[in-house]
């Protein structure tokens, strides 16, 4: 059975409220403290709210007003909402699925490291 097949499937019916009630408590937590912080250096919320934006839209991002501080919002919770999500995917992995991963990934870096590195 696939990871998230496994961790969205009934028998975790705990899985989405989890990942819902994280990623908003992470999300709203996480900008009040921002908008808090950087009210003290006179940086006023709709500008905060848009240099989030400003990661998909570049310095454009500053001339649409209003609308592009509700996308930098849409944006923030996007990634607080994705945290939250690993967070669950990865917690609900039992002890020997990560001594298998940790297993393989050694492998590979190993492997990766001695065709870059021919020293190794």
């Amino acid at each position: 059975m696939n990871l998230a097949v496994k961790i969205f499937s009934v028998q975790n019916h705990a899985a989405l409220p989890a990942i819902l009630w994280g990623g908003l408590a992470c999300g709203v937590l996480d900008i009040t403290a921002a908008l808090l912080v950087y009210s003290l250096f006179g940086i006023q919320p709709i500008r905060l709210l848009q240099g989030i934006a400003g990661g998909l839209l570049g310095p454009q991002t500053y001339e649409g007003g209003l609308l592009t501080a509700l996308l930098g919002l849409l944006c923030h919770f996007l990634i607080a909402f994705s945290a939250a999500a690993v967070y669950v995917a990865v917690s609900s992995w039992s002890a020997s699925s990560w001594v298998v991963a940790v297993a393989i990934n050694r492998h590979n870096a190993k492997r990766a490291l001695r065709v870059s590195v021919p020293c190794i």
